[in-house]
């Protein structure tokens, strides 16, 4: 490495939930392309493992650990989708690829697709799979295969992708005055999401919400612990991929995700919650979730 690079940490949006970017120099040779990094970091190795997270995002670690990371209990036919983005799909392809999007995913098996498909559908559904723009997940919970959708495929279907201006809602360390409660519609229209004990509660807060916020769509899910748990959809897409890459790596609990998005541990539960609600997460048991 060269020994005049100069580091620095700089604070940078959540981007595959990570909240701390090393601000590195970058050099190139003849020899090819060099990047310091602050002493310390992976000191007294001879090679790493890269792994790639999307168009120009890579993840290093050293290679017994790459191991443990990306170890899966399932396996995947079809293959990585060579395309770059769902732009490069056309307009009926995207079509089929937001019906199986809204399909919870315990719910995607391959008889219960092909079912809700016409015949002009299911040559389309061919067509994605030949392209590897989805592909089938069987693990010992799915032995049948159930429809998965790519990550760079997914979030696109969905609305996600796009650049929304969207409301950014505040840490609770920014707001002035003493805390707001977390059942008042204040808490909800400040930070985006609320948590209410009881039917009652949720009774009388469900009117004065869709009063107050009908721009914005809310949704509100109930919990085993028989709590409410009520977000802003504007809330759930602004952290949603974020606690979808956190799942992958292995952080499940509100505990973990909290301090890694810089929310709080109710905030992660509500959007858990809400995730496995939808099909896109499961509660592996109380209070520690995983990736569908």
């Amino acid at each position: 490495m060269k020994k005049d690079c100069k580091s620095g940490l700089v604070k940078y949006e959540v981007l595959y939930a990570v909240q701390i970017f090393m601000k590195l120099k970058i050099k190139s040779d003849l020899s090819g392309t060099w990047v310091c990094l602050p002493k310390g970091i992976f000191e007294n190795l001879d090679e790493l493992e890269a792994a790639r997270l999307g168009e120009k995002v890579f993840l290093l670690m050293p290679a017994e650990d790459a191991k443990n990371i990306f170890s899966q209990n399932g396996s995947m036919q079809g293959g990585e989708y060579s395309g770059s983005y769902a732009s490069e799909l056309g307009k009926e392809e995207l079509a089929i690829i937001s019906k199986l999007a809204r399909i919870p995913f315990a719910k995607r098996t391959q008889e219960n697709v092909l079912n809700s498909l016409n015949d002009a559908e299911k040559q389309i559904l061919k067509t994605l799979l030949l392209q590897k723009a989805i592909g089938i997940f069987k693990n010992s919970r799915y032995p049948q295969g159930v429809y998965s959708i790519p990550n760079k495929i997914y979030f696109p279907s969905r609305g996600l992708g796009e650049k929304k201006q969207v409301p950014k809602f505040s840490h609770p360390s920014k707001l002035a005055g003493p805390a707001l409660a977390i059942n008042t519609f204040e808490h909800l229209a400040a930070l985006g999401y609320m948590v209410l004990s009881n039917e009652g509660e949720a009774k009388q807060m469900m009117p004065i919400i869709k009063e107050k916020l009908k721009g914005d769509d809310v949704k509100g899910v109930r919990g085993f612990d028989k709590n409410y748990y009520v977000l802003r959809k504007s809330f759930m897409r602004e952290y949603e991929k974020a606690v979808f890459s956190l799942l992958e790596e292995g952080f499940g609990s509100p505990d973990e995700i909290g301090p890694k998005l810089n929310i709080t541990r109710e905030a992660a539960m509500v959007i858990l919650m809400v995730m496995a609600d939808e099909g896109e997460a499961i509660e592996k048991r109380r209070g520690t979730f995983a990736r569908a």
